[in-house]
């Protein structure tokens, strides 16, 4: 499933492109099965039991995904800060 970079998931009122896109390189970076469990739950509101059902894995595998993919961007996000701070 790709990711269109361009797309408008939200409109924050005081939005920080610059995190925007280092969140939107991030995902587009999960492996596919991750990244489709968290736009999922994340933004399509589903639970783990639906988003087992609609991939056709148990609520348990779904929920991995998920905390593989959190793990995944933390670590992404916080390197991202980490170059950026040490650029000043």
């Amino acid at each position: 499933m790709p990711l269109d970079i361009d797309s408008a998931w939200f409109s924050p009122p005081d939005r920080d492109y610059a995190a925007e896109q280092n969140l939107r390189r991030a995902l587009a970076d999960l492996p596919d099965d991750q990244r489709e469990v968290i736009v999922l739950h994340i933004w399509g509101e589903l639970t783990f039991s639906e988003i087992g059902d609609l991939l056709s894995v148990s609520s348990n595998t779904a929920a991995s995904r998920y905390r593989y993919a959190l793990a995944k961007l933390r670590g992404s996000m916080f390197a991202k800060e980490d170059s950026c701070a040490d650029s000043r």
